[in-house]
Parts: structure tokens; C-alpha cells; sequence
């Protein structure tokens, strides 16, 4: 648990209902993210509905004394907010996606309501996504005597594993954060703790060109003398500091010093303006490589104002990873300002143009006149204007609580004259009224609990601040007249001691604001190297990416005529696999794959891959499983379940280990699963029924293709030469039965001597039968070579795809034979059959050994073969008898590769190429991407005799390096796959590899083909 939540994957929240404990929470809630936890506690209490709800808050010292909710108002009873638990799970199932999930409960009394609510949604059920897996918690019964001692929770929802429910009576809570966060932190030192920070910080500043920067100068002239002055100040400080390198490649973190506020004074404050000059600045970063090299983390962009990133509307899309500086940790208008990450992003003080010299004027003042001071328009605020009716109209002599409009000196002379000044929120939850009533020696005092304040893990506030509820507020008044002179002269001095560090001294920085933001970037590129050094490690085992590893330009890529962008990021490294199932989602928002921890070596038995998904628009990852059936080709045959955009089906084995396997349905919102029987390979487009192979004999004889077995498993399919209990089932997805419909050995049959299939020739079309040598015709020597080698050949079933009706198979044949006399293609003999589901009218197809094949509509099956040069159609129409009219047609030029049909009856055709090709890619080889548009007569009607030879339209899409793909079974093909719509192709590569980036998944943009 000791390194940072971005490495080990935990996260905590936690609710509190007594708002007396709220500083220490925020004390630890500072603390720990400082450290790159990811830890929020929140004043609420918790109940199975968002309520308002009494709440007695006592001491907790003793039997009986603990706090709890209230059934009526009485002394010590007070208003509380409460959420809704279910709700609270819902959202935090969707938005992170856990994995395992744990809680703690002791809720006086409560449980009673909460513990039944959460179980009727299903987060008591161990096996569904986002559910808790174990809870510990106490039980109250002496608090509601209504429920007996032997109570238990009800059970309604359907569910085979619950969650597990521990009594522990543990009151650990109070030892959070003792060791850690006990003390405050000076600037330069660490806090407590806390390992050093292993290197200065080097810190690039962007050089924007005059284009972008020009047109600001007068606007950033207003903003560096207002509340926003952070956007022009902090890069001017940065500029003239030890920490800026004027080497990139030295970096460690890249400031992008985009004024945006400067813009918007100017007066184009329009969304869509904004966002076009925010992206014409990172289209400009762009043109060098550092940006996307870690997808701009490692990149620090200012906000000053209180809509933080929003400033720049389309930051979701352009820069969700990147460091946010801002003061801004909480709402704007109602809305959650999501930009602000705690641990990742940076509060920093709003700044205040003179505040050297109204230190210097006011905060010496003393014997003040009032007890507290708010002046301000209420802004439509329900808080300020509770203030102004409660307070207001000089009702109180020793309060000065106005709206009405003054001059800033009046403004100031008024507060400098008042103890505490009262901070509520505005339109958003930061004000400059903090910063600024600080530096004058008013103690502030804060309205709500949900603003955080800059570098809370260095600053002791609960020392020189007060907070209170917004429910308080009518209490104002007799809760800061009961706080002692004494104490009131402590917090004085501690604000004296602190208030240096939320100002900006432009002339000296030592001890100032700009000290602690430096000491909080320093921080997050610590954190950030671990990130950078695990990518490049894994990336290229062995070898730094400097070593120039990956053939080709920057990235790897040559000749590019269509957009492309990567949709998943390291850590980790992400594929789908094969060509032939469509990771897309139905309604396109979704790409399925798996994400593994090594992408270029074989995998173990035990290797995991996680399963889940990328959306496509902001290229987010969600795991949503994991498991132990995949391999480098084609992954655990991951696909969605029939027009389904919630369900997903993968392979797995039946226990860890094993060597057998079934295959899961997933829910990725709930993470309910059902289990079928048997792997699947491929399901038909309703998702009613699947083929199943054997996918441990497949791995003994074609590895890389099939899933990790036992030696004693491999040995025991190898003795097997070609049963009769094994081989193409069909599979019934609603029910999980299976049947097996050709067994292995009854398709050897039928090519051993005799030729029961028709001979050398098809009898259907007349073409003689691929064999023997590529580019020989069946004679009858190869034939009789071919016979006395067939008694010593061990088979298997692979590729087995399903038409588009659902009711036609096509799969490969495969043996290795021992007879030296004839030479297999490839190592070993392929041939290509179809069959009926229903296990009826088996075809040889002839002309082709078989290899990669896509079905389109109308029963045509393109295979993309490397026998007699050219790539075929063979047409299967059902003709008035039930049988079919066979026919095969030339297709394209031998252009081998992964080919596929593109959606509808169009005649665009995707496909790529094995590695070659190096006058291409500049001396070094790559792989190639490409569609041709063919026509059909079958569906397409006449077509010109050269249409009909062949495709008389080709597009190159591009050529992609190698990268470092490893070889053999774990090579990274592309394997393109059309989008369902045929206006984008994702495929596979490592061809930013040289980037640290291993093997990624991509989205080509082919718009609207012709």
C-alpha cells in the first residue's frame, strides 16, 4: 500500500458524519494525496437515500457515547448531510471500473437501513461487478432495539457468491495519519516521512510562436494584475528559476504557458472560440514528439480561474492526462469541475497584486472593532444569502455584514477592522476573499466542506483557519464568540507564520507560494519517472528506447493517407488479436482487448491478460475481467455478444491452471457472469451459437494459436493422432449444450488414399485440389506420395468461422506429416472445407491450401490464399433443391494478408501484409495496410471483364514498422477490422515501440469510401 495509488491500483473514500472531525479529515485527506494516494473522506453521513438527517455528535470517549443519527432535535443535535450509498456504488462501479472492492462499517445503528439496500442492488453479491467482496462492521442493536442481536440481512437478489460480512469492533481509525501527517512541512524540506525527492526537478518551457502569443499582450497585461495573474507570474517566475532546462530531453515535466485568461478578457469568451485557440497551441507542442510520447502526462497546463479547465471546453478530449494547476478544487455552477485531480493536479493560490504592501498596511492591526465580516453580492448564492438576511441591516454592532457596492479601501478598512472574515462560496467554491483577508490578519472562516485549499499536506490550517458547515451558519455568531482570546492570539501567529506562503513575492521567492508550487511539481515528476522508467523497460526488455530499437522515422510510420490515432496507453501493453471478430461495440462508442503485462516473448501457463475495453472517443480503459486463455495471434477470442453493447464473451480456463476450457459472458456494467461449457471460437452474428475447437490440441501443433497446456497434456495430443471424439462442435449459447458435428478423424478419412472428395479435381467446379508444393497442380505422383504420407500425419481443426445467415462453417484442415519425400506447404498441409451446421453438406474447396477468410453476404467466403497467385471467392449459393451452386472466382492480385469484406455489399475489401517491403519504409521493413474495391457478379450483377479478373480500385492506407513484435507465434500482425459502420479500421502495432509504447491498439479514419 505504500506507493502511490497510479502503481498499485488502490483508491479510498471514506464518510464521516460528524462535522467536528472535518479539519483532521481534510488534514489527512491532504496529506495522503500529497503522496500520491488516492484518499478522499467526506463529511456525510451514509443512509440508502440522499436525505437530510439529525445527527448527535458527542466525544466518542466511553461506552454509549459514540455519535449517531437522531430521532428528534434536541441539545447537541444538528442537521447532516446524507447520501445515498447505492448511488454512491453505481457511480463509483461505472466511473473506475474496481476490480475488488472492500469496506469497513460502524454506522451506529444504521446498517439496519443500509446493509438491505445495498443487497437488493446486488453490491452484496461477491461475483457482481463493483460488489463488495468482504465488509467488516458492528452491529448496534442496543442503539435500535427493534432488531434483534441475531438480526441477518435479508436476501433478494439472485447471487452465487456473497459478499462476506466480518463482525470487527475496530476503533483503528484514529491512529490515520499519526506517523505521516503529524507535522507541517517547510518549504524545501519533505513531509514527514515521506521519501526525498531523488532529483532536482528539470522543468521545459514551451516557446510559444508569435501567431499564438501576439494578439495577448494587452490582455495579459490586465490578467498580471488581477486575481488571475498565476497564468503570466508562475512561467515568468519559472523562466528566471534553477529548476527550467532549455533541453527537452532532459525534461522531466513540460509547462505549456497558454494565457487562455488573457483571450478571454479580450472578449472571445465563446466555447467554440476557446477551444480553437487551445487546440491551435497543441497542435503547434504537437510537432514535437514529447506531448504524445506519455500522452501528456508529463505536461502542466495553468487555469487561474474558478471553472479550471473548463476555460479550455474541450480539455476532456485534448488533455485529460496532463497536470492541472488551478485554485479551482471543486464546482461551478452545480457542476462537479472534473479537471481537478487529487495527487495528480497542483492547488495553487489565487494571487493578489499587492500583497506585499497590504501586509506591510493592515495585518498588524489590532484591537478590532467587529467580531466577523462578510461584504459581497449574493451572486444567487443560497449560502451569501442566508448571510445577508441572518446578518445583515446592522442589526449587530459587533458584526459588519453588508451587499451594498464600496470601494476597495473601504472594503479592506472594514475587514482589517474584524477578527474572523466569513468565506462562503460564490459561483464556484474558490474566492480570492481567502488569499486576500489572510494577508490582512483576519482569521478566515469557511463556509462547507467541500473546498480543499493549496498544499494542505504542507500547511497546518486548522491552526490559523475555522470551518463550519453551511448548515452553521445561523450558529456563526455564538460559535466564534465562545473561542477565547487566548486561542484567537495563537491563530493569529500561526497565520503570521503561514501567511507568507499564499503570497507571491515577485522579487523574492523564498519561502512564497512559488517555493511550494515548485516543491508540488517536484512531486508529481517523481512520480511521474516510475511511470516513464516502467514504459520504457517493458516496453523493450533489455534495452533502453534510446538505443534506437524499431526500424523507421519517429514513430514508425510511412505513407500514411488516412488519419490514425492511438486509442490505449501504457502501463501495460494492449491487443485484440485476430482479424476475423469485430471488437467494436454495436453502437461504435467501445473497442474490446486485452491488456498484458509482456507483448514480445511466449506466455506461461499462469500469464494474465486483462479483458475490457477502450471508448473510442477519449481512448479511457476499463478492465473488466481477467483471465489465463489467450495468445499473441488472437487473444481469448474476445467478441461481443450478438447486437448486445453491455454483453461480452471470452475463453478462460475452468480453474487456474487447468488445462481445459470454457468460456464466460460478461455484463462490463454489473460484471454478472455466466458460464458456458466449452471455449467459444467464433458466434454467429445474433449471438445464438458458436463453434468450439479444442484449443489445447491446437497449441500442441500450431503454437500461438491455441492456449498454454500441460507437457503431459501436449503429450498425451500428440498420441492422438486424429480421434474420433474430437474436432468441429457447435455450441448453443443460451443453453451452453454442444454437439460435436465432424470429428477429426472422419475428415482424414475422406483424404486418405482413395480420394473420396473427387480425386485431384472438385467435382463440383472441375479445379483440381491444392497440394503438395505451392504453385503444383495435384499429379499423380504428389498424389501418391501424399497417400503413403497421410498414415503418419497427426490433425487438427482451426479457423472455424460462421456466415453471416448463421448457417454456414468454413474451417481449415491441418497435418503434419512425417514423410520426408513430400513437401507441406507452410510446414504442414492445410485444406479448406464448408459445412452446414447442422453438420450436412461438407465441401473441399479446391484451387486454395486455405489460410486467412472473411464471409460476406450471400454466401460468398473471400480467402485470402497464397496458392497460384491470387486471392479467391468461392461462392456458396443455395440453390431450390437445398444443395448449393459452387463456384470460385479470382478475386485480387496475391496480396497475402488478413483479409476481410468491408460491412453491406459494397466491394471494399481491407487487408495488410506479413513484413517486407523495405524500399518502402526507408531501408527496413514494415507491413503494409490497404483496401481494394472488387466486383462480384454474385452481388453486384454485371461486371467488366477486367472488374470480373480482378479489384479495379486500390487505396493504400499505410506502412507500418515493425517495432519490436517479437517473432513467430508472438508477432504483432496488424489485423485489421472494420468499424460496423466501415468508416474506421482498428488494427495492432508496435510500430511506436521505439516510443516506449510496445504494442497498442490504433483506429485508422477512413471516412466515406467510394
Amino acid at each position: 500500500r505504500k506507493p502511490p495509488s497510479s502503481e498499485s491500483g488502490i483508491c479510498v473514500f471514506g464518510f464521516e458524519a460528524n462535522p467536528q472531525r472535518e479539519s483532521r479529515l481534510n488534514e489527512i485527506n491532504n496529506c495522503y494525496t500529497s503522496r500520491g494516494w488516492d484518499v478522499k473522506y467526506m463529511i456525510n453521513a451514509v443512509w440508502y437515500e440522499k436525505s437530510e438527517l439529525l445527527f448527535k455528535a458527542q466525544d466518542g470517549i466511553g461506552h454509549g457515547t459514540a455519535s449517531h443519527l437522531a430521532k428528534k432535535n434536541e441539545a447537541g443535535v444538528v442537521k447532516v448531510d446524507a447520501i445515498d450509498i447505492v448511488e454512491f456504488m453505481r457511480n463509483l462501479r461505472d466511473k473506475y471500473n474496481p476490480e475488488v472492492v472492500i469496506g469497513k462499517l460502524d454506522i451506529e445503528g444504521a446498517e439496519y437501513q443500509v446493509l438491505p439496500a445495498l443487497e437488493k442492488a446486488g453490491f452484496l453479491c461477491a461475483n457482481s461487478k463493483g460488489a463488495f467482496q468482504a465488509i467488516t462492521l458492528e452491529y448496534h442493536p442496543r442503539l435500535v432495539p427493534e432488531y434483534p442481536a441475531d438480526w441477518k440481512v435479508p436476501q433478494t437478489f439472485e447471487c452465487e457468491k456473497r459478499t462476506e460480512l466480518i463482525h470487527l469492533d475496530s476503533e483503528d481509525y484514529v491512529k490515520d495519519g499519526q506517523k505521516i501527517c503529524s507535522d507541517p512541512v517547510s518549504p524545501g524540506e519533505s513531509p514527514v516521512n515521506q521519501p526525498q525527492t531523488p532529483f532536482k526537478l528539470k522543468l521545459y518551457i514551451y516557446d510559444l510562436p508569435p501567431y499564438i502569443m501576439s494578439e495577448l499582450k494587452d490582455g495579459m497585461s490586465r490578467v498580471k494584475n488581477h486575481y488571475w495573474g498565476t497564468e503570466v507570474w508562475i512561467p515568468e517566475l519559472l523562466r528566471g528559476s534553477s529548476v527550467v532546462t532549455s533541453n527537452p530531453e532532459d525534461a522531466d515535466l513540460f509547462l505549456v504557458p497558454y494565457p487562455g485568461k488573457a483571450r478571454w478578457m479580450k472578449g472571445q469568451q465563446k466555447p467554440e472560440a476557446m477551444d480553437r485557440f487551445y487546440i491551435q497551441v497543441l497542435e503547434y507542442i504537437d510537432i514535437l514528439p514529447y506531448y504524445s510520447r506519455y500522452d501528456g502526462k508529463d505536461h502542466v497546463f495553468i487555469f487561474a480561474g474558478g471553472d479550471g479547465a473548463s476555460r479550455f471546453p474541450k480539455w476532456r478530449d485534448y488533455i485529460p492526462q496532463s497536470i492541472i494547476m488551478t485554485p479551482e478544487s471543486g464546482y461551478l455552477k452545480g457542476e462537479k469541475i472534473v479537471s481537478y485531480a487529487p495527487g495528480r493536479d497542483v492547488l495553487i493560490p489565487g494571487f493578489v497584486p499587492d500583497s506585499l504592501k497590504l501586509f506591510e498596511d493592515f495585518f498588524h492591526r489590532e484591537n478590532r472593532k467587529y467580531l466577523f465580516f462578510y461584504a459581497g453580492k449574493t451572486q444567487n448564492v443560497e449560502i451569501r444569502q442566508r448571510l445577508i438576511d441572518l446578518y445583515g441591516g446592522g442589526n449587530y454592532s459587533d458584526i459588519f455584514v453588508s451587499e451594498a457596492s464600496m470601494g476597495r479601501k473601504e472594503y479592506l478598512a472594514k475587514a482589517s477592522d474584524s477578527k474572523f472574515c466569513v468565506i462562503p462560496r460564490g459561483i464556484s467554491l474558490w474566492t480570492s476573499r481567502f488569499y486576500e483577508l489572510s494577508i490582512i490578519g483576519c482569521i478566515p472562516v469557511l463556509l462547507g466542506t467541500q473546498w480543499e485549499l493549496p498544499f494542505s499536506n504542507r500547511m497546518a490550517y486548522h491552526e490559523f483557519t475555522l470551518r463550519f458547515p453551511e448548515l452553521s451558519v445561523s450558529q456563526l455568531r455564538p460559535l466564534l464568540s465562545s473561542i477565547s482570546n487566548d486561542r484567537y492570539i495563537a491563530m493569529r501567529a500561526a497565520l503570521k507564520q503561514n501567511v507568507r506562503r499564499l503570497m507571491y513575492d515577485v522579487k523574492d521567492t523564498k519561502g512564497s507560494a512559488f517555493d511550494f508550487i515548485v516543491e508540488e511539481l517536484s512531486l508529481r515528476a517523481n512520480n511521474l519517472r516510475g511511470m516513464k522508467l516502467q514504459a520504457r523497460t517493458s516496453a523493450v526488455p533489455g534495452k533502453n528506447i534510446d538505443d534506437g530499437v524499431g526500424a523507421g522515422s519517429g514513430n514508425g510510420l510511412w505513407q500514411l493517407a488516412y488519419p490514425i490515432r492511438r486509442i490505449t496507453h501504457p502501463p501495460g501493453f494492449h491487443y485484440f488479436g485476430y482479424f476475423d471478430k469485430s471488437p467494436w461495440s454495436p453502437d461504435q462508442t467501445k473497442i474490446l482487448g486485452g491488456r498484458v503485462a509482456v507483448y514480445d516473448s511466449d506466455n506461461p501457463i499462469d500469464a494474465i491478460m486483462e479483458v475490457g475495453y477502450t471508448v473510442v472517443a477519449t481512448g479511457e480503459w476499463r478492465t473488466v475481467a481477467r483471465t489465463t486463455a489467450f495468445h499473441y495471434q488472437q487473444g481469448c477470442m474476445l467478441q461481443w455478444l450478438g447486437n448486445s453493447n453491455d454483453l461480452i464473451v471470452f475463453n478462460a480456463r475452468t480453474s487456474p491452471k487447468a488445462d481445459t476450457f470454457c468460456a464466460h459472458i460478461v455484463n462490463i456494467h454489473t460484471g454478472h457472469i455466466r458460464t458456458l461449457p466449452r471455449p467459444v471460437y467464433a458466434l454467429s452474428e445474433d449471438g445464438k451459437w458458436a463453434t468450439s475447437l479444442n484449443l489445447g490440441r491446437l497449441h500442441t501443433y500450431r503454437l500461438g494459436y491455441g492456449y498454454v497446456v500441460s507437457q503431459e497434456a501436449q503429450d498425451a495430443y500428440k498420441e492422438a493422432r486424429a480421434p474420433s471424439d474430437d474436432g468441429l462442435h457447435v455450441m448453443n449459447v443460451e443453453t451452453g449444450d454442444a454437439e460435436l458435428i465432424l470429428s477429426i478423424n472422419s475428415v482424414l478419412e475422406q483424404v486418405q488414399p482413395g480420394w473420396r472428395l473427387g480425386g485431384t479435381h472438385d467435382p463440383y467446379t472441375g479445379l483440381p485440389y491444392a497440394m503438395g508444393k505451392p504453385n503444383v497442380q495435384a499429379t499423380e505422383e504428389i498424389r501418391v506420395n501424399y497417400e503413403n504420407a497421410t498414415s503418419n500425419c497427426r490433425a487438427w481443426i482451426n479457423h472455424a468461422n460462421i456466415d453471416r445467415s448463421g448457417e454456414l462453417i468454413t474451417f481449415l484442415f491441418r497435418m503434419v506429416c512425417t514423410d520426408g519425400r513430400i513437401q507441406l506447404h507452410g510446414g504442414h498441409n492445410t485444406q479448406q472445407f464448408t459445412i452446414e451446421r447442422t453438420g450436412k453438406e461438407l465441401w473441399r474447396i479446391p484451387f486454395v491450401f486455405g489460410s486467412h477468410h472473411d464471409f460476406g453476404s450471400k454466401g460468398q467466403l473471400l480467402i485470402c490464399d497464397n496458392y497460384k497467385g491470387g486471392t479467391v471467392t468461392a461462392s456458396h449459393i443455395k440453390n431450390k433443391n437445398g444443395g448449393y451452386n459452387r463456384t470460385i472466382s479470382t478475386q485480387m492480385p496475391r496480396d497475402f494478408g488478413h483479409c476481410s469484406y468491408g460491412p453491406g455489399d459494397s466491394g471494399w475489401i481491407m487487408s495488410d501484409t506479413y513484413a517486407g517491403s523495405p524500399k518502402q519504409c526507408e531501408g527496413s521493413q514494415c507491413k503494409r495496410l490497404f483496401l481494394r474495391k472488387c466486383c462480384n457478379p454474385h452481388l453486384h450483377g454485371n461486371c467488366t471483364e477486367n472488374q470480373a479478373k480482378g479489384c479495379h480500385v486500390a487505396k493504400e492506407v499505410g506502412w507500418f514498422g515493425l517495432g519490436t513484435e517479437g517473432g513467430g507465434a508472438t508477432r504483432s500482425d496488424l489485423h485489421p477490422r472494420w468499424s460496423r459502420d466501415g468508416s474506421m479500421v482498428a488494427i495492432d502495432s508496435t510500430h511506436e515501440a521505439n516510443l516506449g509504447l510496445g504494442r497498442q491498439m490504433y483506429v485508422v479514419t477512413l471516412g466515406k469510401l467510394d
